[in-house]
């Protein structure tokens, strides 16, 4: 007898429905190279792509919390067996680092209140109630993810009050390079403004040529004499 899961699938449904990359609906076809409309369902009103639409948006939201809680769930069932499920084409090790750290730190139930997973990667550092309630007010201020970490850190400072802080400024040579060490940086709690600066590549210098000293070279290079004559006494 086939299993029905939450979404109301049946096991012989959900490997059928499997064959796509994600199931968007009768009209819709998404594999992993994009999505067409299937010819033999008619799209006859434009709110029939309204609720794909949204499905594809709540996807994009979540799927990095998917693969965090995925990863940590691996490593609960089989240690350090659990790195062979991570393809480092699509996933550094950084990356993977970071994923697991934000879908380890805020649970379920506060990930509803992020913007985004950037978002709540901005609140790992604090307690459950102190994450909805940051979460909460940046979305009512529409704050960027690193604009929600700056007034973190402001108010952990406390009004009125200096602190000192350390700066370490690295060139990383390409926005690469840059990206990697930051993904590596931010989950071990290091705060990381990326930046970017454009400077005059300085012309090298041409080295003089050192050719034999000759007569006339050594003439040239000698003190001038002086030539005039004393007036006879």
């Amino acid at each position: 007898m086939a299993t029905t899961d939450r979404q109301g699938w049946s096991g012989d449904a959900t490997q059928e429905t499997l064959q796509e990359l994600v199931a968007l609906g009768p009209e819709l076809v998404v594999d992993s190279a994009g999505l067409a409309r299937r010819q033999s369902v008619e799209i006859d009103t434009v709110e029939r792509l309204v609720r794909p639409m949204q499905r594809v948006s709540r996807v994009i939201f979540v799927a990095r919390f998917w693969r965090g809680d995925l990863m940590n769930l691996a490593e609960t069932l089989f240690g350090e067996e659990a790195s062979q499920i991570v393809d480092s084409e699509h996933l550094t090790e950084a990356e993977a680092a970071a994923e697991k750290l934000v879908a380890a730190k805020v649970k379920p139930t506060t990930r509803s209140h992020a913007q985004s997973w950037e978002h709540a990667r901005a609140v790992v550092g604090l307690k459950d109630e102190e994450q909805a309630e940051w979460l909460d007010k940046s979305r009512a201020e529409e704050w960027s993810a690193r604009k929600l970490a700056n007034e973190i850190e402001a108010a952990k400072a406390g009004p009125g009050k200096t602190t000192m802080r350390f700066w370490l400024v690295v060139e990383c040579g390409t926005e690469a390079r840059r990206d990697k060490l930051a993904d590596e940086l931010g989950p071990r709690g290091y705060h990381v403004k990326k930046q970017e600066k454009l400077t005059k590549v300085a012309k090298p210098k041409k080295a003089k040529r050192k050719g034999p000293v000759t007569a006339q070279r050594k003439h040239k290079g000698a003190p001038k004499r002086n030539t005039r004559q004393r007036p006879p006494k």
